[in-house]
């Protein structure tokens, strides 16, 4: 059997109203999103129920962009020139603070400022040549110390204005570090609330970016793990791509798409429901009845397979109640929802039907 075919493929109507095909369009663009984003989340909250460290979960602050390759992805050690790379696609935000993460982040910007800023920047090589030269101090070392080093760095224009607007940049990014990492604070209840607030911030984040990068730092190794890698890199197709199979316009809309994972099983759980609820009519021919009973089958067959390739969260065990990760987990699992009901509607007021579900043939 070929483990790499989706297994599941769904016809999805509109109905029979005027929908632009801008819409159309809008609405596959947004469904690809929100297969990924179930993705990841279910990964993440697998993650959270699990154990690992809050800190050291992270998600990039941009998009990644389906026209890039990003062959340069997968687990990435620190100490890697394609950290550079990493970075470029956004800066890492962790649902708490994570000291090295931050050491990272504000390493970044502080050297990303210098060199647009310097007037002397190209005696220092390349933009990526000057960052490899001299991230891993940031990283490695006191950040007060390295911090107070590039202020008497000789990248710095020594023209009055310019050196000021440099040295008023690192100062601040000092300040955000001390701020935004707990190792000065005292008050244990101000952190709580800290702690809330940056939790928060994540999750609204996972909201407003269209297809945000997850990952899991990894301390041990001093690896960054990416999550769902083959949904954001050009590959070969897995167990839980998403593919459009056919888009037509036959009054209603009708379009066909195949995979597996969340969103799938999303779908065929609304289909059971909408099934089991006909089913329960007494005016039903036997005919229809078989033909319900016969769809039933095959769509509890089908949630088998999804949840055999890719299975679902269970949940937070008991030791992790009342505490901030399951305060977490519960806001991930809402989101999660949320963005499954969104792909229900395919603008604000027009829900989609799905029509049928069933198993492709695998050994195809």
């Amino acid at each position: 059997m070929n483990k790499n075919r989706n297994p599941t493929r769904i016809l999805i109507t509109t109905k029979d109203k005027i929908i632009r095909s801008a819409e159309v369009t809008n609405y596959l663009s947004r469904l690809a999103s929100y297969h990924y984003k179930s993705e990841v989340l279910n990964e993440i909250n697998k993650l959270v129920a699990k154990g690992i460290e809050l800190e050291n979960i992270f998600i990039l602050s941009e998009s990644f962009k389906y026209d890039f390759t990003y062959s340069f992805l997968k687990d990435i050690q620190i100490e890697e020139k394609s950290i550079y790379s990493l970075l470029n696609i956004g800066l890492p935000i962790t649902l708490q603070p994570n000291e090295k993460i931050l050491k990272l982040k504000y390493g970044y910007q502080i050297l990303n400022y210098l060199y647009d800023n310097s007037t002397i920047a190209r005696e220092f090589g390349f933009r990526r040549e000057w960052f490899w030269n001299n991230y891993l101090e940031f990283v490695t070392n006191s950040f007060e110390k390295t911090t107070n080093k590039f202020l008497e760095h000789s990248i710095i224009t020594k023209s009055k204005k310019k050196r000021e607007s440099m040295i008023k940049y690192i100062k601040e990014k000092k300040l955000a570090f001390n701020t935004d990492s707990f190792f000065f604070q005292k008050n244990i209840k101000k952190e709580n609330k800290n702690q809330t607030e940056i939790a928060k911030f994540f999750l609204k984040k996972i909201n407003i970016i269209q297809r945000p990068v997850f990952g899991n730092f990894i301390p041990s190794t001093q690896t960054f793990k990416i999550l769902n890698v083959d949904l954001i890199k050009k590959v070969k197709k897995g167990n839980i791509q998403f593919d459009l199979k056919s888009l037509s316009h036959n009054s209603p809309w009708e379009l066909i798409i195949e995979g597996a994972g969340e969103l799938f099983k999303y779908f065929l759980d609304g289909e059971k429901r909408k099934l089991e609820n006909e089913l329960m009519k007494s005016q039903i021919s036997n005919a229809k009845k078989d033909e319900m009973l016969k769809n039933l089958e095959i769509i509890k067959e089908s949630q088998k397979t999804l949840e055999a390739i890719n299975s679902s969260s269970n949940g937070l065990p008991n030791q992790y109640k009342n505490t901030m990760r399951e305060l977490v987990y519960i806001q991930l699992d809402q989101l999660s929802q949320d963005i499954k009901q969104r792909a229900y509607l395919i603008n604000h007021n027009t829900p989609i039907i799905v029509q049928s579900a069933g198993r492709v043939d695998l050994l195809a």
